[in-house]
């Protein structure tokens, strides 16, 4: 049996400062492509047939990065890091909730097409 890939990017930003506390960020996403990270515009041709070039301009973990700063911020997105699933849960796994975790499993039969999920978790002891 050939093992799935994982579809998904697995982005987290553990940002601490004195007197601000600590905020941890978390994303997984499909990290698809939108229309303009494409290299070539799709067309229909002289026989109507639609021509589709699937050749993009970024990866999907630039996508994700991409989508983090929308999401969060570009101040915060600087410390991102694009994590593999069992990295992203060793160190973010008492961030999330414990659903995530079977949603995200590639070889299960509940990963949803188009999943992008994220969550922050902030707290202050001063």
């Amino acid at each position: 049996m050939q093992e799935k890939t994982d579809p998904n990017v697995y982005v987290l930003c553990d940002y601490g400062a004195t007197g601000e506390g600590r905020t941890v960020m978390t994303m997984v996403t499909r990290a698809s492509p939108r229309q303009d990270d494409y290299v070539n515009k799709s067309y229909i041709d002289e026989n109507g047939r639609w021509q589709f070039d699937k050749t993009t301009k970024n990866t999907p973990e630039e996508r994700a990065l991409n989508e983090f700063k929308e999401h969060f911020g570009d101040y915060y997105a600087m410390g991102a890091e694009v994590l593999d699933r069992v990295e992203f849960f060793d160190r973010a796994g008492k961030f999330v909730p414990e659903v995530l975790y079977k949603l995200t499993d590639p070889e299960g039969n509940d990963n949803p097409p188009g999943f992008h999920w994220t969550g922050s978790f902030h707290y202050n002891y001063s």
